[in-house]
């Protein structure tokens, strides 16, 4: 049985909120780097795990998304 309560209804909303007003496009952005979970080859046949880079305009709420164009093994933090 669904609960059809105010107190239920009120908990489900969003308590923060910020509101973008009077910033400028481009001016505040939140960058993300996730590792995926895939295992690409390179051309020298080693493998690599890629990282996606995403990026968020605050003012459009317009997303940008880039692969990374290294892929470095797991094990180690940079290129060989």
């Amino acid at each position: 049985m669904r609960k059809m309560d105010r107190k239920s209804n009120s908990d489900k909303l969003a308590r923060i909120h910020r509101p973008w007003l009077g910033y400028e496009p481009m001016e505040i952005q939140f960058i993300d780097v996730k590792p995926l979970d895939l295992v690409m080859r390179r051309l020298d046949g080693t493998e690599g795990w890629p990282k996606a880079i995403v990026f968020l305009d605050a003012y459009s709420s317009t997303s940008s998304f880039v692969l990374s164009a290294k892929a470095y093994d797991k094990n180690t933090s940079g290129p060989p």
